[in-house]
């Protein structure tokens, strides 16, 4: 849990007692539209002075420390281990919930305290790597995102002409891929979220822009990386000789796919409705 990203509420004295958060709490989504969000895992690595939490989450609290690291937790609840059991076990059909029971029946493995440190402290340091070098190449896509926009959006040639995004893309949809095929280790695997995993196969060779299409996160771009599979969340952009692939992916950081979007309770984007959008 990044304690900078969370937001400030008035909350009732009983409640902060009631929903308190403490170091080493686990919360998991109770429920979801999208299939592989449900009992995602978030773990509190910090000491915060009245933090609770809300409806959409379900906390689990450890009895002490002396079977399950929290910085251990972080990890192997995250992995395939624990998510192929959240999803042979998951309920629902339009929604999705997790409940307490299901949560408790899932086992997962427990090494010594000493080796839970120590897978800890490795995942740690790759990830902190990760992170400095997501920052670095967020502000190098930052300052090409700006440039862009300026060139082609801000100061456009008005003689320029307007067309249809699907006259000069092809707009499909990814194939469907049971959440239970996916694997520890092969192709990625991009749904409307990004990367959910991997598998034997892969749709494309180059890198693909992707709109997100079923759930709350459609009208969402993501980019695949190269000999990706993309599943049926995602509408994928298929870019030839007309436009190539880094003028369309910041056409698509600046872009208002939402704008697409439709349906309450299931939000959707088709290919007819992202057909029409208009490009410079």
């Amino acid at each position: 849990i990044k304690i900078d990203q969370l937001e400030l509420m008035n909350v009732p004295e009983k409640d902060i007692d009631r929903f308190d958060c403490k170091f080493g709490d686990i919360f998991f989504t109770a429920s979801s539209e999208t299939y592989d969000e449900i009992a995602m895992s978030s773990v509190l690595l910090e000491t915060v002075d009245k933090l609770t939490f809300n409806g959409f989450s379900k906390r689990l609290r450890l009895y002490d420390f002396s079977k399950l690291l929290p910085e251990y937790a972080r990890y192997v609840l995250r992995s395939r281990i624990f998510r192929n059991q959240v999803e042979e076990k998951v309920t629902g059909d339009v929604r999705f919930n997790a409940s307490q029971e299901m949560l408790g029946s899932i086992k997962m493995p427990l090494p010594p305290l000493p080796e839970q440190q120590k897978i800890a402290e490795v995942l740690g340091a790759l990830d902190q790597k990760i992170e400095l070098n997501r920052k670095m190449n967020k502000t190098l896509e930052s300052l090409a995102q700006a440039v862009f926009k300026k060139w082609f959006i801000d100061d456009a040639n008005p003689n320029w002409e307007t067309k249809k995004l699907g006259d000069v893309v092809r707009i499909k949809y990814g194939k469907n891929l049971p959440t239970t095929k996916l694997q520890e280790s092969g192709y990625p695997v991009f749904g409307g979220n990004g990367q959910i995993g991997f598998f034997d196969k892969y749709l494309y060779e180059l890198p693909q822009v992707l709109v997100a299409c079923r759930g709350a996160a459609s009208g969402k771009v993501n980019f695949s990386l190269p000999k990706s599979f993309v599943t049926n969340n995602s509408l994928i952009l298929e870019y030839d000789n007309i436009l190539n692939y880094e003028f369309l992916k910041y056409f698509a950081l600046n872009a208002d796919f939402y704008s697409c979007v439709s349906g309450s309770a299931q939000p959707q984007i088709t290919i007819e409705s992202l057909d029409g959008y208009e490009i410079m």
